[in-house]
């Protein structure tokens, strides 16, 4: 028995050692900015749109009805998977700014230019129409928020290079399903 009351006292004084000695205060690693709420705005306006959009492919992904069915159902599902890799950069470069991400959905909803998601079933030819105007806008922030990052920060800027390439690429893989 006094072994393991012992042991017990061993444990629970080192576990309260490690956790007292886990206190890093790594709060002074955030990288400094000098326009840090600027880029953090941005990076955010973009989340809840990115957000948005993710939904709103998805919404189609599940719906989508027509001879088309087969192939935007498999471009659809490859896009939302894409938007949410790119979410998940962007929320995370959010906070290695030191800012905790949004993604709650009525804040999403609040907050996002993107546009209402569709209910129900969606013929073909809507899902291409909705989604290459959606992906348009989204295109277009992406832009805007590049430019307005800019030099301010270059890391974030460069991801949103990168986002608003592959939300490029989606766009015009829509597009081609119009002739």
């Amino acid at each position: 028995m006094k072994k393991l009351l012992f042991i017990t006292m061993l444990v629970i004084g080192l576990n309260s050692y490690a956790q007292e000695n886990f206190n890093l205060k790594l709060s002074s690693s955030v990288p400094k900015l000098e326009n840090a709420s600027q880029v953090n705005s941005e990076i955010q306006a973009r989340l809840y749109d990115l957000i948005a959009h993710y939904h709103s492919v998805q919404q189609a992904h599940w719906n989508v009805r027509g001879p088309q069915f087969e192939s935007l159902h498999s471009l659809l599902g490859d896009f939302y998977g894409s938007l949410g890799e790119d979410i998940d950069r962007l929320a995370e470069r959010k906070l290695v700014l030191g800012e905790a991400a949004d993604g709650r959905p009525s804040a999403v909803s609040s907050n996002s230019s993107i546009g209402r998601n569709e209910t129900g079933f969606q013929k073909d030819y809507d899902v291409v129409n909705n989604l290459v105007s959606s992906s348009k806008t989204l295109s277009d922030n992406l832009g805007g928020s590049i430019s307005k990052v800019g030099e301010m920060d270059v890391t974030t800027q460069d991801l949103l290079i990168d986002i608003q390439a592959s939300v490029d690429l989606y766009l015009w893989k829509l597009r081609s399903f119009s002739y």
